[in-house]
Formats: C-alpha cells, sequence, structure tokens
C-alpha cells in the first residue's frame, strides 16, 4: 500500500510545480486565494440547499481555480466516452456552468491531506478528507454537478482502499447507463418530435388550435377521476377543491380561449404616418415554435395544463415536464396527454437528470413555474440560447387588516386562502399585519374559521390536504417549533398531516424569513397602515397582497405606494379565478404573465407589417443626395421635432 502522502495525479504535481511523487498539499498554498466554509457532512448540506436527495455522500475534495477547471477539462471527454455521445449536450452545459462559476468565484482550501488519486481508470474520484468553504452559488453548483453527471446519472459510488474516509470514486453502472441515456434519447426524441410537429406548418390555422383546446378539455372531463385520484394520493386532496383549483380551473380557461381565439388572433390596424403613405400597416400574432412548461407539485394540473392551454392556443407544440415530487399526477399525465394531444404536446418525466438534459435542448419559449433555485437555473440554461422565460415564482404574500374591517367574514377568507391545500399555495396569505388591538379581537375569528371549515379535528376531514413529502413536513415542523403557536400545531409524519396552525411572531422569526408554503398563519404586529406599508416594501416584491379595509384613503395607500404580482381588495386568491386577468408576478416574485389574452401573447411574437407599393415611390423626396428642399421636408414632415417643450 502506497504511503498517504503520495501524489500520483499529475494535477497536483503540475500545480505543486515539483517532478516527483512525493507532494504534500501544503505546496498548493499559492493557489489558495479565498475562504471557504466548512461543510462537515450531507446533512448540512442538504440543510442549507434545501434538496431532498443530493449525491455528496462524503466531504468532498477541490482544489484552487486551475485544479479544477483542469480536472474538468481532462476527463469530460472520458464522461462522454462512457456515456456516448448522446449525453454531449448534458455534459457540456454542466461543464460550462461549472466553470462559469469558478472563474467568477475566488476558492481557497485549506488542504490537511494528500491526494492519492483523482482518477483511478478513467473513473472520477473525489477525495473525501478536505474542508470545503464554498459560496452557496457555487455549492449549488458543485450539488447539481454531482447530482446529474456522476450520481443521478449512470454511475455509483465506492470507497477505496484506505477507509471511506479518504476518497470516494464513482464508477459507471451499465444498467443506469442504459437507463440514463434512454431517458436522454427520450428526451432528445420528444423535442425533435414537438420541432417537426410544428416546422409543418400544421399548427397555425385557427382550426388545429380550437381542436386541441377542446381535446385537452375533452381529455380532462373523460379522465376526471383518474386525476382527481392522483390528486388526493400526491396531496390528499379533495375531489371538490381538485374541480375548483386543478382540473374545473384548465377546463374553463381552455374553453374561455376557445370562445374568443378566434377575434384575439385578428390582425390589428396601425396607424400609418403622412411621411410614409400610401401604405398598410398591422401587425399579428405568431407562434413562437418549441414550448417547454416546468410545472411544480402543489397544483401538478392546473400549473402545467393551464400553460398548455395558452401555448396550444398560440399554435405552438409542448414539451410538458411535470413534478416528480407529485409522481401518481406525473404519471397520469404521462398516460393521457399523448392519447388526447399526440403530437401537440409531449410528456417528460423524471427528476434532475431528465429537466437538465431538457435544458440542455433548445425551445423558443420557456415557462416555469417553482422556487428562486430552480429559476435562477432555468434562466442560466436559457440565457446560452436566449431563449424568452416565464417565471411564476411566490414569495411571502401579506395580509393587511384595520378595525374597520368585518373581521368575522375577513377571519374566514383569510383562512380559507391559507389552509387551501394544507397551505401549498403560493397565493395563499402567508402572515397577517395588524394592530396589536386587531390581532387580538382577529386570533379567535381566526380560530373559529379553521373549525368552521375543516371541524374540531382537521385530520379527520376529507376536505384538509397533506404536505407533499416528508422534507417538507421536517421543514414546517422547524418553522412551527420555534415559533408560539396559539392554535394548531398537531401533526404526524406518517401521514403528513400537519393541523392548520396560528402563531404569534416578531418581524425577526424564522417564520418570517422564508415563504412559508404550509398551512402555518403567522400574527405579526405593527403600529399602522403605514408601518404595514414599510414593512412590505422592505422585503420582496410579493406575488400578492391583500388588503382587508372599507377604508378608501387606506386602499389608495396601499395601491400607490406598493408593488406586487397582484393586488386583492377583501379576498385573497381569487383573482386567479377571473380570466381577463393576468397572472404574474413582479420582480422577485416572477417576471410574465398568462391566463386568457394574455397566455395567447405570452406564447406568440406580435409581428409588424408594412406594405407600401412601389408605385408613386414616395421615398424619393428623402433619398439622397440631400438639399435644402429634402433638409426641410424631413424636419417637418417626415421626422419633425414636435412642439416646443413649454419651459418649466
Amino acid at each position: 500500500m502506497r504511503a498517504e502522502c503520495e501524489v500520483q495525479d499529475e494535477i497536483a504535481l503540475r500545480l505543486a510545480g515539483i517532478d516527483t511523487h512525493m507532494a504534500e498539499f501544503e505546496c498548493l498554498e499559492e493557489d489558495r486565494v479565498g475562504e471557504l466554509a466548512l461543510i462537515r457532512d450531507t446533512e448540512h448540506l442538504l440543510q442549507m440547499l434545501l434538496f431532498e436527495r443530493v449525491a455528496v455522500e462524503a466531504e468532498v475534495f477541490l482544489g484552487a481555480r486551475a485544479l479544477l477547471l483542469q480536472f474538468f477539462g481532462d476527463h469530460v471527454a472520458d464522461l462522454v466516452n462512457q456515456l456516448g455521445q448522446v449525453a454531449q449536450p448534458v455534459i457540456n452545459l454542466v461543464h460550462g456552468r461549472f466553470i462559469e462559476m469558478i472563474m467568477r468565484v475566488d476558492i481557497q482550501v485549506k488542504l490537511k491531506a494528500v491526494a492519492r488519486q483523482l482518477v483511478r481508470s478513467g473513473e472520477v474520484v473525489v477525495p473525501a478528507v478536505v474542508e470545503l468553504d464554498l459560496s452557496k452559488v457555487l455549492t449549488r453548483y458543485l450539488v447539481h454537478i454531482f447530482n446529474i453527471v456522476l450520481k443521478c446519472g449512470p454511475f455509483q459510488h465506492h470507497g477505496l482502499i484506505g477507509g471511506p474516509d479518504l476518497f470516494t470514486w464513482y464508477g459507471a453502472r451499465p444498467a443506469a447507463v442504459r437507463r440514463y441515456i434512454g431517458g436522454m434519447l427520450t428526451v432528445s426524441a420528444s423535442v425533435a418530435r414537438a420541432r417537426e410537429v410544428f416546422n409543418s406548418g400544421s399548427t397555425r390555422p385557427l382550426a388545429w388550435r380550437l381542436e386541441r383546446l377542446g381535446s385537452l378539455r375533452r381529455m380532462l372531463i373523460e379522465r376526471r377521476a383518474e386525476f382527481a385520484g392522483a390528486l388526493h394520493s400526491d396531496l390528499g386532496k379533495h375531489r371538490s377543491e381538485s374541480q375548483l383549483m386543478e382540473i374545473g380551473f384548465v377546463t374553463s380557461e381552455a374553453a374561455h380561449l376557445e370562445r374568443h381565439l378566434e377575434s384575439w388572433l385578428r390582425p390589428r390596424p396601425a396607424a400609418v404616418p403622412l411621411a410614409v403613405q400610401p401604405a398598410r400597416a398591422w401587425t399579428e400574432l405568431t407562434p413562437l415554435g418549441v414550448v417547454l412548461v416546468v410545472g411544480p407539485w402543489n397544483y401538478p394540473v392546473q400549473l402545467l395544463l393551464a400553460p398548455l392551454a395558452g401555448a396550444l392556443a398560440a399554435g405552438n407544440t409542448v414539451v410538458l415536464k411535470p413534478s416528480e415530487h407529485a409522481p401518481a399526477t406525473s404519471a397520469a399525465l404521462a398516460r393521457w396527454v399523448p392519447e388526447y394531444l399526440g403530437g401537440a404536446a409531449a410528456v417528460v418525466q423524471g427528476g434532475i437528470p431528465e429537466s437538465t438534459a431538457l435544458l440542455a435542448e433548445h425551445f423558443d419559449h420557456i415557462f416555469f413555474t417553482g422556487g428562486h433555485a430552480a429559476a435562477k437555473a432555468i434562466m442560466r440554461a436559457a440565457a446560452e440560447t436566449l431563449t424568452p422565460v416565464t417565471l411564476e415564482l411566490g414569495g411571502k404574500c401579506p395580509v393587511y387588516v384595520d378595525g374597520a374591517a368585518d373581521l368575522a367574514k375577513t377571519a374566514k377568507r383569510i383562512a380559507w386562502g391559507r389552509f387551501m391545500n394544507a397551505g401549498q399555495t403560493c397565493v395563499a396569505p402567508d402572515h397577517v399585519l395588524a394592530t396589536p388591538e386587531v390581532l387580538a379581537a382577529l386570533e379567535p375569528e381566526l380560530v373559529r374559521a379553521v373549525g368552521e371549515l375543516f371541524g374540531d379535528d382537521p385530520a379527520a376531514s376529507e376536505s384538509y390536504g397533506r404536505i407533499v413529502n416528508r422534507a417538507h413536513f421536517d421543514r414546517l415542523a422547524g418553522l412551527a417549533d420555534s415559533s408560539e403557536i396559539v392554535h394548531g400545531g398537531q401533526r404526524d409524519a406518517a401521514t403528513r398531516y400537519f393541523a392548520p396552525t396560528i402563531v404569534r411572531a416578531g418581524r425577526g422569526d424564522a417564520v418570517m424569513q422564508e415563504e412559508i408554503f404550509g398551512p402555518l398563519l403567522p400574527l405579526v404586529e405593527i403600529s399602522g397602515r403605514d408601518d404595514a406599508i414599510r414593512f412590505i416594501n422592505a422585503g420582496p416584491n410579493p406575488l400578492a397582497l391583500y388588503v382587508f379595509s372599507p377604508d378608501d384613503e387606506t386602499r389608495r395607500a396601499f395601491a400607490a405606494r406598493t408593488s406586487s404580482g397582484a393586488l386583492n381588495y377583501g379576498v385573497p386568491a381569487a383573482h386567479l379565478l377571473v380570466p381577463g386577468l393576468p397572472f404574474g408576478g413582479v420582480g422577485g416574485s416572477g417576471m410574465g404573465a398568462y391566463h386568457g389574452e394574455h397566455s395567447l401573447r405570452t406564447f406568440s411574437h406580435e409581428r409588424a407589417t408594412l406594405d407600401k407599393p412601389l408605385r408613386p415611390d414616395t421615398l424619393e423626396l428623402i433619398y439622397p443626395p440631400y438639399n435644402k428642399a429634402k433638409d426641410l421636408l424631413i424636419r417637418t414632415v417626415v421626422a419633425p421635432a414636435g412642439k416646443q417643450p413649454l419651459e418649466r
């Protein structure tokens, strides 16, 4: 057995600047360019990054910048050889992103031992003996690298000679290789088929679009029971809630598009100035091409198929990526969408590897609903091909209540919006802002409202949902346990039941530092309306803001002095049910909007068209060579400066 201080890795030798097999990592002192934080184990990494499954199962070695660039530069080709050429787009994407981040972030590693091997028989080897101190951004990419290329893909990890505390290496698994390549082939084939259908021109006629919208509605009507059952399996949703917020929501959206599509698609004339006459000008909505829709797990039917309806109405073909965290619904979509919408829409199931493979493909628009971390990855991938994106994110949606509101009715509406889908709704009221006097009166009304909605024991109520998975359940439990619970708090990890819970919270409490996305409702004291506005403006722009006050001055103050995706008076969440209203965020809560005509415009390009006959050729008046007469004509008719602005 070789001595621990022996280094066979030629990269380390070159960095050390010596030609010997005896090199200690202290020789790399000159390559330390920053300080990195200690990551001791996988659990710490999981907690920091909020990932549920991560491939890093030992502390990972990272050298200085040059070492990383050399390491990945040398071995990307090996990965391609193992996986086959079909993996090239995925590996290029991952490799490029990692190098990009390395070049942005200065890294220093405090080395405690020697690297015996970084490469063993063409397999990637990761020493597990060194402290790391990575920025969150770089660490996130590290996790993606190991998840996508090493572990979640066709690799398995093993300990090397010397014990598990020394090295972890990743070797190819033949069966996993076949599944991984098969998945990537499925992705590539799905995108290619969608591109072929679009390029055929068959999607452009109005009849095709209306037929596909009708097929979407027919699928949800005829397979209502299957989708309702899948939603109950994934999230414990009652069939009535599934009809209201999932199945019926999409059928209503599709029907609304069908009714108005012909009129919305008519060319819109544009005025032609005298200088360009005679001519005609107009705009028309044209399809973008192949659209990728990436859906979340909390409303896995609505938030995947409502964008689909808009994309089909606009004459596009669509690749759908449902969330792997709602497996029953994902399976139902994969079963029925190809049958009812074959050629127009394809479904790609899977997790991070499939998502990464999709992002390595070229799309004409990407529509994403989900969290901020994934949204940033989407935008980075889209930037490579300059693909436009719509991001439907979330945030903390505040509720302001003043003493003039009917507190009993206010409480019931807040409780309905907060605890629908067990609080797992992006537009759910996140917290209540009110003066101490109002909160004291509102609190018992909220408790009473919860009882009216879900009974004395919500666990026994068929109308109350469940948390999507154990990781999300544990996160919510941590938030609840760090808060002052005034009602609820009961939970059962085995069934993922988490009771509707009301807490008292300070502005700096943990429950106020992130989007809750669960059945916790913090009550936060403020001194009045102006204090509430300052508090809201101090945080990211919310996806929705809810004001319960009959006072016109209060309403005007929130309208004029805040920014949010939506502003509702007297009701939470219900703006989604109005097809004429755009749904979308602003700033940190998202970009772009959809629903109704806004969906049609999101998934279309508004093309400008000008038709000017060759005779009479009025452009002769402005062709060179220029003279005084042409100069006067240009200044007064063709490109006038307009009236002299008034001095202030």
